[in-house]
């Protein structure tokens, strides 16, 4: 297919705002298929190996086969089926008889198909087992209508949603019905990979957070493989038809508005089958279209006004007041930082207006100009026992700790933090730290792994997508820097503040630590940027003091809710 072929492809897929995306991607070097999708692959065979020594050996299926469960819930997996290939339909169907946990049914909903093939493979799958069975619709209904017609012929404690052509690892229901026995959750999804069109080929693996909620805005990464209780479906309702395209996003948005039983299992359970011609690269900007208007539905049940895009993602901009009143508190300067002078270009750089600026710095001869209080440095103080001091003096509603040496690279970043820190049950919100030129991550956010804390995405180029495009994406974090740190100061007195005896390290993340054990959540947002000047003399995370008191303030602080440790990680291990 020539150039001009392959134009007019993408515009019969997509129209006009499809083929101009897909000629920027080619430009760039970062569209599907091309740079980032051949590095993917190119993966695949060490992730290959590292999913085939995680697979249960024979010995542990038979265990699993032989487990009692105290609940054992009975699992309904619906799967809507139009014109399906067969060798697909029958893979699936494989990979679901194989099983270790045997208390299920499949129903295959099928709309009609007019392919023989289809009709044909149905009719012998329908009698090869006893928990099988199809529902023959006498119409088309779309994929909402024919996955609802599956729920309703159901008679599981769970429905547990699957794609036609996928496959499943033989111990998924396993893992799920394990994670359900030991938190009683209501939903429960898992990890997945891709699998590379009629090859055995598995790459790029998705490697999930936990729940969260703000990230669940920005993109669906729950997707495969879902399994949800029968009374949360009734009570949230089931699939919507006006969301075809991005009906799986619209229905968790509904299903997590409705409980807070949510479990993650961290295991490659399924895999999604991959083709040039899917859905959403067909309807690209009707299925785009449909998870806009599903976002703006699920922030309009929660009181939330604000402006949806496309973006990498889903693109939230909240209405922000006005009259919102941020301190914004300079640290004790690195390496003879000019202090007024970064509040004077810091305040020509920001539309959002900042109430007050406190300098942690002994005054001027000159005096200190309106809107500036410096705070002198006391002998042998600490320097997050003169942050507390600093948030004592401020009068804003809002904190704001922010290294001296950053510049905004747009006036809007303030605003773009505002956006999350004014929202009840949000902790500390941070943004994207660039090193000194702007062309690499300095950090998103902090990630928990038994090693220590480190920067999420330190050293990558800005230029490059990372995984699951994870930095372009506003989304929950377990932590973010006191480098660019925003919060309520309430929410800070409520927490007591910096813990006064780390010396120089780590006060930040075990801030933000104990502001999730009071039930706060913490943002990274990709769209306050903010690149340094400088960043001699900058440390790595490894102070031992400090890091000892970070171990032992949280001994359990191993684990990472929402940044598992990657695969390529425990590879080279």
């Amino acid at each position: 297919m020539n150039v001009w072929d392959k134009c007019r492809e993408a515009y019969r897929q997509g129209g006009l705002p499809y083929l101009l995306e897909k000629i920027w991607q080619k430009l760039r070097g970062t569209g599907g298929g091309n740079l980032y999708e051949r590095e993917r692959l190119a993966e695949a065979p060490a992730y290959g190996a590292w999913l085939a020594a995680r697979r249960p050996g024979e010995a542990e299926r038979e265990r699993q086969r032989r487990f009692v469960f105290p609940k054992a819930p009975f699992f309904s997996i619906v799967v809507p089926v139009y014109n399906t290939k067969p060798r697909y339909l029958e893979a699936l169907v494989q990979s679901i008889r194989a099983q270790t946990y045997e208390n299920w049914e499949l129903i295959l909903a099928d709309g009609a198909s007019p392919e023989p093939a289809t009709r044909a493979c149905l009719q012998s799958l329908a009698g090869s087992d006893r928990r099988l069975r199809v529902e023959w619709l006498p119409a088309n209904e779309g994929i909402s209508g024919n996955t609802n017609r599956g729920i309703r012929a159901a008679g599981g404690d769970y429905i547990v949603f699957s794609d036609h052509d996928d496959l499943w690892e033989p111990d998924a229901l396993f893992e799920i019905a394990r994670a359900i026995d030991a938190t009683g959750a209501q939903c429960v999804y898992t990890d997945e990979d891709k699998l590379q069109g009629d090859t055995m080929t598995f790459y790029e693996p998705h490697q999930k957070p936990g729940p969260s909620p703000e990230t669940l805005r920005s993109c669906n990464f729950v997707c495969h493989l879902m399994a949800a209780a029968r009374p949360l479906l009734e009570k949230a309702g089931l699939l919507d038809p006006r969301f075809d395209g991005s009906q799986d996003h619209e229905l968790t948005l509904r299903l997590w508005d409705a409980t807070d039983k949510i479990t993650h299992v961290p295991k490659v359970l399924y895999h999604w089958r991959q083709f040039g011609q899917s859905m959403s690269k067909q309807h690209l900007e009707r299925c785009q279209a449909a998870g806009r208007l599903a976002v703006k539905e699920h922030l309009a049940r929660h009181g939330l006004t604000g402006e949806v895009s496309q973006d990498c993602g889903y693109r939230v901009r909240y209405d922000v007041p006005p009259d919102a009143t941020v301190s914004v508190i300079f640290g004790p300067p690195e390496n003879g930082t000019d202090l007024l002078a970064a509040a004077a270009a810091l305040q020509e750089k920001t539309t959002h207006p900042i109430r007050e600026f406190l300098l942690i710095a002994p005054p001027p001869p000159s005096g200190a100009p309106e809107g500036v209080r410096f705070l002198p440095p006391r002998p042998g103080e600490s320097p997050f026992a003169a942050l507390n001091r600093a948030a004592r003096e401020a009068a804003g509603d809002y904190l704001l700790f922010l290294d001296a040496r950053l510049t905004p690279l747009d006036a809007g970043w303030l605003a773009e933090l505002l956006m999350f820190a004014q929202q009840s049950g949000i902790g500390a919100v941070g943004g994207k730290l660039l090193y000194p030129g702007g062309e690499r991550i300095f950090a998103t956010n902090y990630c928990l792994f038994p090693g220590g804390v480190v920067r999420e995405f330190q050293g990558h180029s800005v230029h490059r997508l990372g995984t699951a495009a994870r930095e372009l994406l506003a989304r929950n974090v377990s932590a973010v820097p006191g480098q660019l740190l925003l919060l309520k100061k309430a929410d800070f007195t409520l927490a007591g503040g910096f813990d006064e005896g780390y010396r120089r390290q780590l006060g930040d993340a075990d801030l933000c630590l104990r502001l999730a054990a009071l039930g706060r959540r913490h943002v990274y947002t990709p769209f306050a940027v903010l690149a340094f000047t400088s960043l001699e003399g900058d440390a790595p995370l490894d102070d031992r003091p400090d890091c000892a008191r970070f171990r032992r303030c949280w001994p359990d602080a191993d684990h990472d809710l929402y940044c598992q440790r990657s695969w390529r990680d425990e590879t080279e291990d």
